[in-house]
């Protein structure tokens, strides 16, 4: 802003590097006249902008010093390195004007560099199963076949639900540690795990139940049943999808898609219950009214989740820090972006009342909260992504 920019230059005359449309904008933004305008165009050098003269660089550079620049030219990047190979600092030397921060912050999410891992739920024979995602080429490499749900990970593990396989443990370096066995029609979709409690936490969509298993041994300690019916009917009511362990108050967050086990007749009253592993007792629900909720979690202190048919991501109970057209499930942050992936939208009948655009694209979001900027990596070859999340560099 201006007073940075001025504060920065104090001392010194400051010039423009650029004689586009920049330059009207970031006078009449930071109420700075510039000494001169740089411009490398020899055809512009010499005559004057703004009553201000357009100079070659030539002309200052034995007394930079005496001089701070604001880049004012949409064709900054090259700028950047050529004055940085000069010795000069940004922020100390020279700064973006901040006209261009629209281009800049969509540069940097266009420019992102980072390695995802996100897990496909199709039959292992096809192409469901583990993927490393770099999003510097948009390219990917399957590592791990199987009907693939939930990840999650900790310092020392990712644990993968997987209706084929089981409860799946890697390293971090994605070493494959073991296969675990999980109770008949499980049909896993979410899972959390705590290294302090030194548990496994499986969310069984198929049982409506939580398995929990010790850490160190790989047994199956418990079965948490949200009530009856499932012994009763022998089929699933609720579709407990995603777990998220609070390993300092020991409780659990449940995510389901209805609270009265009423979703196969397509009454979505779903949310997320809390589960008090010390009192064995359910409470809630704690979020109520979503449809089809997923990726439970717990960012920066507060509550993070989706609700995939509306496309919603929440920050908190009752904020909305997202909007995606799309069937959205699955998501991590790497303390400044988003990383939210996207469905092909399988139950478009049911929106075509109440959406005038219902995307059948698959892949990932890059999202950043604070200015609502995204890009989406698209991913054709597949139809579901279930979870996503940042491998450490």
């Amino acid at each position: 802003n201006r007073i940075d920019i001025l504060n920065k230059s104090k001392n010194k005359k400051i010039v423009f590097w650029g004689s586009g449309e920049w330059v009207e904008k970031s006078i009449k933004l930071l109420n700075i006249k510039p000494e001169y305008i740089i411009d490398i165009n020899k055809n512009i050098q010499g005559h004057k902008l703004r009553d201000i003269e357009i100079i070659p660089f030539e002309k200052i550079s034995n007394i930079i010093n005496d001089y701070y620049i604001v880049i004012t030219t949409g064709s900054y990047h090259g700028l950047v390195e050529n004055l940085v190979s000069k010795g000069l600092e940004i922020g100390k030397d020279f700064c973006y004007s901040p006209s261009l921060y629209n281009l800049s912050i969509r540069d940097e999410i266009l420019g992102i560099e980072q390695n995802l891992l996100f897990s496909v739920p199709a039959s292992g024979t096809e192409n469901g199963g583990l993927y490393i995602y770099k999003t510097k080429d948009r390219s990917y490499t399957k590592i791990y076949d199987g009907k693939s749900r939930a990840l999650c990970k900790t310092n020392s593990y990712i644990a993968l639900a997987d209706e084929e396989k089981g409860l799946v443990l890697f390293d971090k370096k994605l070493n494959l540690i073991k296969e675990i066995e999980l109770l008949n029609n499980s049909v896993p979709h979410g899972i959390t795990l705590s290294e302090k409690l030194n548990k496994i936490y499986v969310a069984n969509s198929g049982r409506d139940s939580i398995s929990i298993f010790d850490l160190s041994s790989y047994k199956h300690i418990e079965e948490i049943k949200l009530n009856d019916k499932y012994d009763r009917l022998k089929e699933e009511q609720h579709h407990i999808n995603d777990l998220y362990v609070d390993e300092i108050n020991e409780t659990l967050f449940v995510s389901m898609f209805s609270f009265t086990g009423n979703w196969r007749k397509n009454i979505y009253d779903g949310g997320v219950l809390e589960y008090d592993l010390r009192s064995k007792k359910f409470t809630g629900p704690i979020i109520s009214d979503m449809w089809m909720p997923h990726s439970i979690q717990m960012v920066d202190n507060k509550v993070m989740f989706v609700d995939s048919m509306r496309g919603d991501l929440y920050k908190t109970s009752n904020k909305i820090i997202g909007k995606f057209n799309g069937f959205i499930r699955g998501f991590d942050y790497d303390n400044k972006y988003l990383y939210i992936a996207q469905s092909s939208q399988r139950y478009f009948d049911r929106l075509q009342d109440i959406s005038l655009n219902i995307p059948l694209d698959c892949g990932i979001y890059i999202f950043d909260e604070q200015t609502k900027a995204s890009v989406f990596h698209s991913l054709p070859e597949f139809e579901n992504i279930h979870s996503v999340i940042v491998l450490d560099k």
